[in-house]
């Protein structure tokens, strides 16, 4: 699964939908390091969360709110998915994560989104080899069956 639609001349790309992202966090971590507002500054104080240092989302929803200067952030690196919410949700920091992660966290006001206005939307593609195979057929419609009807 990837960002990209393009691909190489030996695969295949399927659209699997929109993956909706928001900017985290607790609403005790919002009250210490962003009472005064989201801004340039009070996001380079406050501890942020990246998967790892692939991970571009951080500078594509900061560079939607702010423009492309952001400054240097004080990221900790958290290359596990359920880590990083807890991290979140252990009010040590905030993030970029999926709505569909989130939505029960923040359904019961154990998180809220810093940037409601702002989301950022990642299209996502399965990539697969130009092969004949039944299953590769059959796992393929499954997997984008599915994905369209749970991303948004």
């Amino acid at each position: 699964i990837s960002t990209r639609g393009k691909t190489a001349q030996v695969c295949s790309a399927t659209s699997l939908g929109i993956m909706t992202y928001g900017l985290f966090c607790s609403p005790k971590f919002y009250q210490e390091w962003f009472k005064d507002g989201l801004t340039v500054e009070t996001i380079g104080r406050a501890p942020i969360t990246r998967f790892n240092r692939d991970d571009q989302l951080n500078e594509m929803m900061l560079s939607t709110l702010f423009g492309s200067r952001t400054g240097k952030l004080s990221e900790l690196f958290i290359p596990s998915s359920d880590a990083y919410l807890e991290i979140l949700l252990s009010d040590l920091a905030y993030g970029v994560l999926p709505y569909m992660q989130c939505r029960k966290h923040i359904d019961a006001g154990e998180l809220i989104d810093c940037a409601p206005t702002s989301p950022l939307k990642i299209h996502l593609f399965w990539h697969c080899w130009n092969i004949k195979s039944e299953l590769l057929a059959s796992f393929t419609k499954h997997l984008t069956h599915n994905c369209n009807r749970l991303l948004y």
